[in-house]
């Protein structure tokens, strides 16, 4: 009972000091004693900012580099894969690279339905004589990628990505 007759009370006097607050004056200093206004004037703080407050500064989001990528043009037909018009077997790449490999499908020594390649994780299309495929995967252990006739799932050639 004693809160109900205490707690009128104390709200009137809290309302009277904000209401005192507001009806505040600003006393200005007598013309001949008024310094002139400085030249520079102070940053504008936001409403969110109090005076003297040191804001931390915000550090620059870290992005990680993106791996080296390797990219390989490999010719491909019946027989084998070519850089360069030379026989490969075997490409080198370091662990962790990207790698993209361009396959262009030879129009001679062909079979007319194409080619298609298989491994290190990839699984392409059937890609016809004198078209392209990219593929891309990054390196983390040695695999091999196998040419097929994909009508009849035969191999035609192997190439070994080496990792190191």
């Amino acid at each position: 009972m004693k809160l109900l007759k205490i707690l009128p009370i104390t709200l009137i006097i809290f309302i009277s000091g904000c209401a005192a607050q507001l009806g505040e004056t600003v006393q200005t200093q007598p013309e001949e004693t008024a310094t002139p206004p400085a030249e520079e004037t102070p940053p504008q703080l936001s409403q969110d900012t109090l005076q003297g407050e040191v804001l931390p500064q915000e550090e620059p989001p870290t992005v990680p580099p993106l791996p080296t990528a390797r990219e390989f043009t490999i010719d491909a037909d019946d027989s084998g894969f070519y850089i360069d018009n030379k026989d490969i077997s075997l490409v080198s790449v370091s662990n962790g690279e990207l790698v993209k490999i361009t396959f262009n499908v030879r129009t001679v020594g062909t079979y007319f339905g194409g080619l298609d390649f298989r491994g290190c994780g990839q699984d392409t299309p059937n890609t016809k004589p004198g078209a392209s495929i990219e593929i891309q995967f990054t390196a983390d252990s040695t695999c091999t990628i196998t040419s097929y006739w994909p009508s009849s799932g035969v191999v035609k050639d192997n190439l070994q990505i080496m990792v190191s």
